[in-house]
């Protein structure tokens, strides 16, 4: 059954992610080594998607993205940095 579950999630056409998101995600994985930097990125990706699938989103933005790694415990750790309104 998992591995059906597997198939399933490389069939999957790969969600929208907005600039602001994907600017987080590269803050997210500046701390990684280079070489590792593809791996890691598509990794918080897959399970970023996973997650956003499983409560029917379609579409990642920066407060999704928050959202989805602040609620697990893979991807959990993560603080974006909050910019003062109006500067």
């Amino acid at each position: 059954v998992e591995a059906l579950g597997e198939i399933r999630e490389r069939d999957a056409a790969p969600l929208e992610w907005t600039e602001g998101a994907l600017a987080l995600l590269q803050q997210k994985i500046k701390e990684s080594p280079p070489i590792a930097m593809d791996f890691v990125s598509d990794m918080i990706r897959h399970d970023t998607e996973e997650l956003a699938r499983e409560k029917g989103l379609t579409r990642i933005d920066e407060q999704a993205a928050v959202q989805l790694w602040e609620a697990s415990p893979n991807l959990a750790g993560f603080r974006p940095q909050r910019h003062p309104q109006g500067g």
